[in-house]
């Protein structure tokens, strides 16, 4: 231990050289989809989370799929580029899914109602809107309505962490007060 510490104090490079390649290992990790699905699904089990995550995916899809079929771009096509633009690999794979059923010729909202992670209300509004011919524009309606359910649910995150991180940095700072204090108490009582 002691000879591989020498390494790094003889070699002033190796250090800084060292952390970085350190910084590039620990992204890499979590960019691999294996652990991003079981950070995305696990975000998922989480209510606030599963909240904010379900509201942001759902913006994302009604946004794109609305537009690419007000674009007159076909179904399936949409469907595949729609789960494409989701960042969350769960709900992505569940577009994915939709994606498949559609084009085996399933209808649209009997695609959709099997996936659990769907909010009921996307689905609903969309089983609505379909007899009338109007999708593309419901779509639309429905990312301005899932857009501000994202301000509002991110909102509602962040004020519920804030207490959070507050007691966080209290005791980090009670904690180093201590170990600076009671060192010196020691010293002190020596003399």
């Amino acid at each position: 231990l002691i000879s591989f510490t020498n390494i790094f104090t003889n070699n002033k490079i190796l250090m800084p050289l060292s952390f970085l390649l350190f910084i590039v290992l620990i992204y890499e990790f979590f960019k691999s989809n294996i652990v991003k699905y079981w950070l995305d699904s696990t975000l998922l089990r989480f209510p606030p989370f599963a909240n904010v995550i379900n509201n942001i995916s759902s913006m994302q899809a009604s946004l794109t799929l609305g537009c690419l079929l007000d674009a007159k771009i076909n179904l399936n096509e949409s469907l595949g580029i729609t789960s494409e633009a989701i960042d969350n690999l769960v709900i992505k794979n569940t577009w994915k899914n939709i994606t498949r059923e559609v084009g085996k010729g399933e209808d649209l909202i009997n695609a959709l109602q099997k996936q659990y992670i769907l909010p009921s209300l996307f689905v609903l509004t969309l089983a609505q809107n379909i007899s009338q011919n109007n999708l593309a524009q419901s779509l639309l309606k429905l990312s301005k309505y899932y857009s501000k359910e994202v301000e509002a649910s991110s909102q509602a995150l962040t004020n519920m962490i804030q207490p959070i991180l507050i007691l966080v940095v209290v005791a980090l700072i009670s904690f180093l007060i201590y170990a600076t204090i009671f060192p010196l108490f020691s010293i002190i009582g020596q003399i």
